[in-house]
This record gives C-alpha cells, structure tokens and sequence, in this order.
C-alpha cells in the first residue's frame, strides 16, 4: 500500500514539478519532462510525470530493444507467426463495413464490395471513430457516444527527418556518440515554450527533437563506414500555407538544432527525407494528423476514457468486435499490450 501512495504521489504531479522537487540540477531535471514529451504531454501537465517515469524506470532496469535489420523486422516475425498458424494477410484492401447477423459479426464488407466471411471475432486496428463511426455504423450507436467520436482528442502532429550520413554525427558530447536514441531539450523552460508554441499552432522555433542512431546500435543498416539518422519533432497537425510552404524550412531548423550540439554535422549529410504530418496519413489513415499517440494522452483520454467509457477494456457496443489498435489503453508504444490484451478479452468471451 505504500509504494502504491508513493506512486500516486507521482501519477498526480507535473513532470516538472516532480522533477524541481527530486533533482537539484538542470539536466536532471529535463529527463523525464522530455521523455513525457514522447507524447502530448508538456512538463506543467497533470499526470506527465507519471508517463516520464514509467518510460525512464523501463528503460533504466529493462533497457530497449533494437531490432536487428529495422522496425520491419517485428512486422515481419508477426506476420510469419500468423501464417504459420493458418493466417492470411490481405494487402490493399480497404474495410468500409462490419457486416451483422443475429447480432455477431458476419462479415467485414472492403471498398470494392466483397464480403469477406467471419467465423469469429473482428479485431479491429484502427483509429477509434473509423472503427465507431464507419466500420459499426449499422450498430445504433447512443449519441454520446457518437459526438465523443466525432470530437475525439487527437494529439500533436509529427514531422520527421531522415538522414543518409557519410560517418558518424559528431556530437560534442562522448555520450551521445554511444547512444541510440538522444533527446534535444535544453531545460525545463525550453520545454515548456516548445510545448506553448505548438499547443497554440505555431512551428516551434527551438523544436525538441527525439533522434534516433539507428546504425549506431545496428551496424547492418548502413553501408561500412557511414550512418543513418533520423530525428522527429512534435509539431501542429497542420500549419497555415499548409507544410509544402513550411518543411524545407522546418528541416533546416531542426539540421540547425543538431548542428548545435554536433558542430560539423551538416557536412556528414549525404542526402535527407522528409516527413510532415500529411505524409504519415497518408502512409497509414490511422495516423490522423501525424498523430503517433492513438489520440491525446492528457488524463482525460486515459484508462477508463480511452476511447471512451464504458468501452475502455478493448470490447464494443458490439458483441464480437475488439479494438485492439493503440487508441486502447495503455496507448502508443512499441509494446504489443494493446494487442494482446484485446485478444485475451476475445479469448475471455468465447470461454477460452
């Protein structure tokens, strides 16, 4: 009972204001701030000390895994996994509707018309009002639940930088050189105007960048001698002039950003990648906006809320119907609950 008052004492603090209370320094202090920044969650937010040490506890004892080869490794392990156990993927398929019968899932109808059968459950991986508001429109869903779906919290957009590197970056810090992932924030003030500038719509002008040196830890993803790199920065969803106005110039600020703390980085770049919050929509619908989150992860979009109660525990107001994408709790991350606990409530309803 007491470590679960301490950690309540966490849950219900800013990260910055658990920080000012815990470290005496300033770069203490910006580390789990920053990594509540993850998501939608600025420093003098309710509860963002709770994510920030949740993520900066995990990876001090556990540590994270990096994929040998790239992020397509894990899709390609599950995919051979459910071929292996009989299943079927089916590309370029768009789903427009769940089809019902006697009240179950008979059948998920695709853009083109086809019907294509259900014997069992549909687990869906989607954005919580396509799945509410198009896949079960023929559900009679109660109006609150529809408006909730239809003004359902998104969080920020992302825009997004890759890097093709003749060598290493040349970071001033012997630290950063070793490390996989380095987060750019200089304290805690330069996270809460990042924060202000982009909750008011505004391109930060200091951006706080997440980099990831994705061939520091995995050598096989550039050729011998050079390196890959890339660095995203949470951004507005959109931006007036709409973002062919604004990327050159936004990447250039975020190049100037790493220049800053690795004087001799822009003569590393042998070519770059850009990103906006457009181009992840249109890569992946459930990304809407740029939103990597599966919607806001302010406190009023969690556990019970998440998508929306009292549906927060991966079940529908239709029987047989999951969602299991991160628009679930716990939310985004690398970590697959979503996922699997949704199947167990699928696993749970059919007695097994």
């Amino acid at each position: 009972p007491f470590d679960l008052f301490r950690f309540a004492a966490i849950a219900l603090s800013s990260g910055a204001g658990f920080a000012r209370r815990r470290f005496a320094g300033e770069a203490a202090r910006r580390v789990l701030p920053g990594l509540a920044l993850h998501v939608d969650l600025g420093p003098e937010d309710r509860f963002s000390a709770a994510l920030g040490y949740m993520l900066g506890t995990s990876a001090a004892v556990g540590g994270n895994a990096i994929p040998v080869g790239g992020a397509g490794a894990i899709t390609d392990a599950l995919v051979r996994r459910l071929r292996e156990a009989g299943g079927v993927v089916r590309l370029g398929a768009s789903a427009e509707r769940i089809v019902f019968e006697a009240g179950r899932p008979k059948a998920v109808r695709l853009a083109d018309g086809e019907d294509v059968p259900v014997n069992g459950p549909v687990l869906a991986d989607t954005d919580a009002p396509f799945l509410y508001l198009k896949l079960l429109a023929d559900v009679g869903l109660s109006g609150r639940i529809q408006r909730r779906m239809q003004r359902f919290p998104r969080a920020w957009g992302t825009f997004k930088v890759d890097w093709a590197l003749g060598g290493p970056v040349p970071w001033t810090s012997d630290e950063a050189r070793r490390a996989a992932v380095v987060h750019a924030g200089d304290s805690l003030d330069d996270l809460t105007r990042f924060t202000a500038q982009v909750r008011g719509g505004a391109l930060p002008d200091h951006p706080y960048l997440v980099i990831g040196q994705q061939s520091v830890a995995d050598p096989s993803r550039a050729p011998a001698g050079q390196h890959t790199l890339w660095a995203y920065s949470r951004v507005p969803s959109s931006v007036e002039g709409g973002w062919s106005a604004h990327a050159e110039a936004f990447a250039d600020r975020m190049e100037a950003r790493i220049e800053g703390l690795a004087p001799g980085f822009r003569q590393q770049i042998l070519a770059r990648r850009i990103v906006t919050p457009r181009d992840l929509e249109a890569f992946d619908p459930n990304l809407v906006g740029g939103d990597l989150s599966g919607g806001s992860n302010v406190w009023t979009n969690q556990l019970f809320f998440r998508p929306v109660f009292p549906y927060f525990r991966y079940r529908t107001p239709a029987a047989g119907v999951y969602l299991c994408s991160s628009y679930a709790h716990p939310g985004a991350g690398v970590h697959g609950m979503c996922g699997f606990n949704a199947a167990h409530a699928a696993l749970a309803d059919r007695g097994l």
